[in-house]
């Protein structure tokens, strides 16, 4: 991700999202294990089977983390900790946030440990999947590099990302990853 995206911050979001204010609610305090706790606490968790029948299903709009629960690291912690600190502060963002179709935004949680069908699904690693009318729309691929690099993904994510694909699109154009962590401005296509 390019550093000039810490100017998105100051964008107003104008999708009717509940913000909040994360300075607060950071999570970086946390361990890499409560990180996780946390998101399996409060995010709907998806099998392979579960993802296979939210295909088609209009009314499924949201983004599901690929992550793992797994002792043995595909990917190392710091970064892992770090995918989710951003997932947990979107979480916290868009909190009854709607959908552009007017349906619930979810959040959802893939454990990509062992034989999980992720490659099969298109979660290659770690990444997030973006999911409007039940068809994925988009994959990111990626990671923050540094600590100080979460608020900038963040900033990011739930100024542009989100809103420009699933809850205030402007109809023109969309913000895009396309199966990797470059950021492009594409034309929306939902």
């Amino acid at each position: 991700m390019k550093k000039a995206l810490g100017l998105v911050g100051l964008l107003a979001l104008s999708s009717g999202a509940k913000a909040q204010d994360t300075a607060d609610t950071d999570y970086m305090d946390l361990s890499e294990s409560e990180v996780q706790s946390e998101i399996l606490r409060r995010a709907q968790r998806f099998r392979y089977e579960d993802i296979k029948r939210l295909e088609g299903n209009e009314d499924f709009d949201g983004v599901i983390i690929a992550s793992s629960t797994c002792p043995k690291e595909y990917v190392r912690k710091e970064y892992r900790k770090r995918n989710e600190i951003v997932f947990l502060r979107l979480m916290d963002y868009f909190d009854g946030a709607k959908s552009i179709n007017g349906d619930s935004l979810v959040f959802g949680y893939f454990d990509i440990c062992g034989k999980s069908g992720a490659t099969d699904l298109g979660f290659n690693g770690s990444s997030f999947g973006m999911y409007l009318d039940g068809k994925r729309i988009d994959t990111l691929r990626g990671f923050p590099d540094s600590d100080e690099a979460i608020k900038e993904w963040y900033d990011f994510l739930s100024s542009k990302w989100i809103p420009t694909n699933l809850t205030s699109s402007n109809g023109i154009y969309a913000w895009r990853f396309e199966g990797t962590a470059n950021e492009r401005q594409v034309s929306f296509k939902p």
